[in-house]
């Protein structure tokens, strides 16, 4: 039988989400944006590049390499900045760092690396979600929901619970996924 708490012991929240959030408050903790004010879109746009490249290469652990192409992290920058804030989103960050309201260019930061805290860990569960699954066959796969179900149905929706284990085969991958948001909210009940 393929060994779910391999699995699971892989996207613990203390192996996943919480190292990766470490890393960025590491990267928050260790970035010196300039001490002038934000006055310019240019100035701003290359700020959030040298940013986006400082919190990638904490959440990665390659810290000393140096970013090969700052024009294109800036452009990925201004992509996350529009995930976070919607269209038009890097001239409402631009005008937060500028104006310091709302939490100003810190604020602005912080949603940022939080953004990419989010992203990594999605992936990184995914990843392994799909390598996990991706080896076994159908039947395989039955075993862990019938695992599963056993270990942590005192917690799981009904419709889980109540729908048939080959059904719930088709929902393993999200339910896996999950299960890092899962464990964090029981361990906070606690």
């Amino acid at each position: 039988m393929p060994n779910l708490d391999s699995l699971l012991a892989l996207i613990d929240p203390v192996n996943s989400i919480y190292e990766t959030e470490r890393r960025v408050d590491d990267a928050m903790n260790s970035f010196n944006a300039s001490s002038g004010s934000i006055s310019d879109m240019d100035s701003f746009e290359d700020l959030l590049g040298i940013f986006y490249w400082h919190v990638e290469s904490y959440i990665l652990d390659v810290r000393n390499m140096v970013n090969p192409n700052p024009d294109y992290t800036k452009g990925v920058a201004r992509n996350v900045i529009t995930n976070i804030y919607g269209n038009g989103g890097m001239k409402t960050a631009f005008e937060i760092a500028r104006t310091g309201v709302e939490g100003g260019l810190y604020q602005i930061l912080k949603d940022f690396a939080k953004q990419r805290a989010q992203y990594y860990n999605n992936k990184g569960i995914g990843i392994r979600v799909n390598g996990f699954l991706n080896n076994l066959s159908f039947d395989e796969q039955l075993e862990i929901v019938v695992e599963y179900k056993k270990r942590f149905g005192h917690v799981l929706p009904a419709e889980i619970m109540e729908s048939s284990d080959a059904y719930v085969v088709t929902m393993l991958h999200n339910i896996l996924e999950n299960h890092p948001d899962l464990i964090t909210r029981m361990r906070n009940l606690d």
